[in-house]
């Protein structure tokens, strides 16, 4: 998988989507909620984004038939060109995301920022900052924050995954990428 020049998967309209798919068991209902969000935003970005999260879905499928089907999909989704829009730079990702996030329900921000923030916090804890995924998870977290939304069961504070981030960049970084 590889990231396209100055195009962010950490955008929250995006991210919704992403989490929400997890929820589908089979792969055609996956692939279509999917596929209805890029109907209705079709953008050089989100083009970019499935095309990463198809080839992605179909590194986590053993089975033959499921990877070529999801192959497939992403054949003739590439043959779909999208307009371009302008892109978010990686210091812009928190205060966009801290704004977006009102479009949505908060139940929706709090799954967004769950899965997000698993990830960010295993990565700092081995070393690998991501500074987009902290900028976008770190928005998340200031709108819960406002909203006093709990975040879980130890309810992450801003100041806690501010020191996540610091404490990870100051870690040697030992994380193994399953994915090249």
């Amino acid at each position: 998988m590889q990231k396209s020049k100055d195009i962010s998967k950490y955008d929250i309209h995006w991210q919704i989507v992403r989490v929400q798919a997890k929820k589908y068991k089979d792969i055609s209902s996956k692939i279509n909620y999917v596929l209805d969000f890029y109907s209705n935003h079709k953008t050089l970005d989100n083009h970019e984004r499935i095309m990463n999260w198809l080839e992605g879905l179909a590194m986590g499928y053993r089975n033959p038939h499921d990877k070529a089907k999801i192959l497939g999909t992403k054949v003739l989704f590439d043959t779909d060109r999208a307009i371009k829009e302008p892109h978010l730079s990686p210091d812009e990702i928190q205060e966009h995301t801290f704004k977006e996030a009102e479009k949505y329900n908060t139940v929706l921000v709090k799954d967004c920022f769950n899965d997000n923030f698993t990830r960010f916090k295993k990565w700092s804890s081995e070393g690998y900052i991501h500074e987009e995924l902290y900028e976008f998870t770190y928005g998340l977290l200031r709108y819960l924050t406002k909203h006093k939304i709990v975040t879980g069961r130890n309810n992450i504070t801003l100041e806690t995954m501010a020191n996540m981030h610091l404490n990870g960049s100051m870690t040697p970084n030992t994380y193994k990428f399953k994915f090249k």
